[in-house]
């Protein structure tokens, strides 16, 4: 870049960013009993890193690569603040012409070797988690009262200690202290040959509640322009051009400001489990002016000039919901169903009196106050859903199941359409980074909450005291005491007309040599029941058209028929009817009478809603997976 980088403006732009769904971004040290643990700051907090933020806001944004709409140029009128005879001229950044909004004129620019180009105009500061009671008016970087001192040091480390010590089930059954925004999850892989865990593939994570709060700041700079015979600063023409370049950046951050608020994004890992969704309120603008001796005296005395904030960033309160809009060119899939018998995604805790739990997550109910909704974790959807997209590209192609479950894994994105929906895991042997797929499937919970003391009542009962070995009176007395409990959390559900009830099974294993009961093989299991038909939420997923185009156009020739849109569209489709149908149970247990589900209506009951900004191929691709979906076209009938 020739000239000089003088600021002329910086507008910055302050707010809070939601979590809408649980929320994973990867530290760097492991947790004591937990493989992946979130990233804090040197003081312990909680936060999201500038540097992921800035990604995941380029991401959202526009992706600088074809979306199958016309050819848009990523470098609008040479706005960089010097000459650049590489910028080509383009559209200056608009709400109409979204995709301008990742334009590098704004983010920066690298060539491939590492150097030359030019920085970001952009600042992003990290986004710290703030404490619930916070009033959200201070500074960005600190002030108030973050979540810090519960967090800091070694203290947060030891909270991601073991979920029990063998005797003992910890306060929130899940080994996470009730006073963090946080929830651990153990996850598992299905060996697509025996059905049962892969070998090696159990691992937990920590992860940041649904509902927690940060702080968000991102700054732009207008550097001025250089006069056109590349003279003094003060050459005529110059500050009326500087002036236009910051009419740009107003009309960038507006265009900025209206896409986050609208439709939020997403950052972290594991989005397309559902992970990460964050809305976005803005709060305030304030513009420094240093053209001139008053605005320099504003920007240093009060931070510069407050500005009205568009009303294209207000949000009512009835839309901040958790997906509150569709994404630009992404499809939403709604699926409306109901369980026919226990469905639930156990949480083992051994040593207690109950051995396998529902998995529960903490929220808040329509009075503020805390408690526990079931769910079933976007990630186990995800593989559910995958596994069978498999087994129908297996039967259309005949392929086998090999042995190893890499192996498995590294095959299945050869079947049709199942590397474009749901995209590969890295492999360092083949060189391959891995690629992200087009579905993102989202945590399914309860409609009712139940109160957080009550369930920690269930919770205090389970706990197993120290006994002698063959004391079975003081074990028949615990296992009383938590039926009781529960008893009592099945009154509170009837009278709430919550739509649930749950039973405490206690089962066991028959030695086949005596015929008696197996020793050591007795177990018991907290299992959920719906008695209204709509106790659970509906199932939503999300297809991104914009990655289901690019995993496409970034494949060999080898690979085309495995990526291609309508291929992997028509799969989804025959997966749904599958659902329908009663072919794909959700959960644990599913061979032992657990996870039988229906969808009231069939498939004319399953809602399909789009985003803005489809082109005439992606609405070409929407009837063909509606087609699909309604046997019309491809299915049955």
């Amino acid at each position: 870049m020739s000239g000089h980088r003088g600021l002329a403006f910086r507008d910055t732009i302050t707010g809070t960013l939601t979590a809408t769904t649980p929320l994973f971004i990867g530290g760097s040290h492991a947790g004591q009993g937990t493989d992946l643990v979130c990233v804090r700051d040197g003081q312990g907090r909680l936060l999201i890193p500038a540097t992921g933020l800035t990604g995941a806001l380029r991401e959202a944004l526009g992706r600088p690569h074809d979306h199958g709409h016309d050819k848009v140029e990523f470098l609008p009128e040479k706005t960089h603040g010097g000459s650049n005879d590489s910028a080509g001229d383009g559209p200056s950044p608009t709400a109409q012409n979204p995709h301008d909004l990742g334009g590098v004129w704004a983010w920066g620019h690298q060539n491939a070797k590492g150097d030359g180009g030019w920085a970001s105009r952009v600042t992003v500061w990290d986004a710290v988690a703030i404490d619930e009671n916070e009033a959200v008016d201070g500074d960005v970087n600190g002030g108030g009262d973050e979540i810090a001192s519960a967090h800091s040091g070694e203290a947060a480390r030891a909270r991601t200690g073991p979920i029990a010590d063998g005797n003992q089930v910890p306060t929130n059954a899940d080994g996470t202290d009730p006073g963090e925004p946080l929830d651990r999850w153990d996850h598992v892989s299905i060996d697509r040959r025996t059905g049962a865990a892969a070998t090696g593939h159990l691992f937990s994570r920590e992860m940041i509640r649904a509902g927690t709060r940060f702080r968000f700041g991102l700054q732009i700079e207008t550097w001025r322009a250089e006069p056109e015979d590349r003279g003094e600063p003060g050459t005529p023409g110059s500050h009326s051009r500087t002036e236009e370049e910051h009419e740009k950046v107003v009309a960038w951050i507006t265009a900025v400001g209206e896409r986050l608020t609208r439709h939020g994004f997403t950052a972290g890992g594991a989005t397309s489990s559902g992970l990460g969704r964050l809305d976005v309120i803005l709060d305030e603008w304030q513009t420094e002016d240093y053209t001139g001796r008053d605005g320099v005296l504003a920007a240093i005395s009060a931070g510069g000039k407050p500005r009205e904030l568009p009303e294209a960033w207000a949000v009512s309160d009835g839309e901040s919901t958790p997906l509150r809009g569709v994404p630009p060119r992404h499809i939403r899939v709604t699926i409306p169903w109901r369980p026919l018998g226990a469905v639930m995604v156990k949480h083992e805790v051994p040593g207690s009196v109950c051995q396998m739990w529902p998995r529960t997550v903490l929220t808040r109910d329509d009075d503020g106050g805390m408690g526990r909704r079931l769910v079933i974790p976007g990630s186990s959807l995800k593989g559910t859903l995958r596994s069978r997209a498999e087994f129908i590209g297996r039967v259309v192609t005949e392929a086998e199941v090999p042995d190893r479950f890499l192996k498995q894994m590294r095959e299945s994105t050869k079947l049709p359409g199942v590397l474009g929906l749901f995209g590969s895991a890295g492999d360092h042997t083949h060189d391959d980074g891995g690629r992200k797929g087009a579905l993102s499937v989202f945590d399914v919970a309860t409609d009712a909450v139940i109160p957080e003391t009550l369930w920690g009542k269930v919770v205090t009962a389970g706990r197993r005291g120290q006994k002698e070995e063959g004391d079975n009176t003081a074990r028949n007395e615990e296992s009383t005491k938590f039926a009781k409990a529960v008893d009592d959390l099945n009154d509170w559900a009837k009278k709430a007309k919550a739509g649930l009830w749950f039973d405490f099974v206690t089962r066991n294993s028959i030695d086949r040599w005596t015929g008696g009961v197996a020793d050591g093989m007795l177990y018991s299991s907290l299992e959920p029941y719906a008695t209204d038909k709509e106790a659970w939420r509906s199932i939503i997923v999300e297809i991104d058209f914009d990655r289901l185009r690019s995993a496409h156009n970034a494949s060999d020739v080898d690979q085309a028929h495995n990526t291609d849109p309508k291929t992997a569209l028509t799969l989804f489709a025959l997966v749904l009817r599958d659902l329908v149908d009663g072919w794909v149970p959700l959960g644990f247990g599913t061979t032992r009478g657990l996870g039988s589900i229906e969808v009231p209506g069939g498939v004319g009951a399953i809602g399909v809603e789009s985003g803005p900004d489809l082109s005439e191929a992606d609405t070409a691709l929407l009837t063909t997976f509606t087609e699909t979906l309604l046997g019309q076209e491809g299915g049955r009938s």
